[in-house]
């Protein structure tokens, strides 16, 4: 079976899971502060691209290739794809094949969509498998959130919240949680919300 058919059979599967999430998806108002900073701590050039930010990934890949840090290039989209596909392996063709997803699944999902079905399928920590979940292990209201409290819950995206309570990574949640606000003002500013 060739690569071009492969990825067919994939695309294929994934918009299945797409739509099986889709009834259980949280609809997140457009509006909504929650979108807009999961917008400036994942993505922040989400309303600039088709799935695949190309300048994320070249600086991810200096970054990692010549100093040695590692660092993410991925959008919301690819994000999706990972956790709707259950890849996580770390190579050069699950990457390549994430990105060929990503690309396809924003031109017949809405960026809506596209956010809404992350946060309701992504991982926020311990017995925390969507923004539901992570709401009501964290006694949050999720129709009722503060900016901070939200900003939070998208810090948790990247340092998921353990079982057990380890003072080391509250304080990376507390920093990216600080951190995430910090980006939603600055790019408040320069109105990179306007639509998306």
């Amino acid at each position: 079976m060739n690569r071009y058919v492969t990825l067919n059979i994939k695309w294929q599967l994934l918009f299945e899971e797409v739509n099986k999430s889709k009834q259980n998806m949280c609809v997140i108002p457009r509006n909504s502060e929650l979108l807009r900073l999961l917008i400036a701590g994942e993505d922040h050039r989400f309303k600039f691209h088709s799935g695949v930010d190309v300048i994320a990934l070249i600086r991810a890949s200096w970054k990692t290739l010549i100093l040695k840090q590692r660092e993410g290039g991925s959008t919301i989209a690819m994000q999706l794809v990972r956790v709707l596909t259950g890849k996580n392996d770390k190579t050069i063709d699950r990457k390549l094949e994430e990105m060929f997803l990503a690309y396809k699944l924003t031109k017949y999902v809405s960026k809506q969509e596209i956010l809404s079905l992350y946060l309701s399928v992504a991982y926020f920590g311990w017995n925390m498998h969507g923004i539901s979940q992570a709401c009501k292990v964290l006694k949050l209201n999720l129709h009722n959130l503060t900016l901070e409290e939200s900003a939070s819950l998208i810090a948790r995206l990247k340092y998921p919240e353990p079982k057990n309570f380890l003072e080391q990574r509250n304080n990376q949640i507390k920093n990216r949680t600080k951190y995430i606000l910090k980006r939603y003002n600055t790019l408040k500013i320069k109105d990179r919300y306007a639509s998306f």
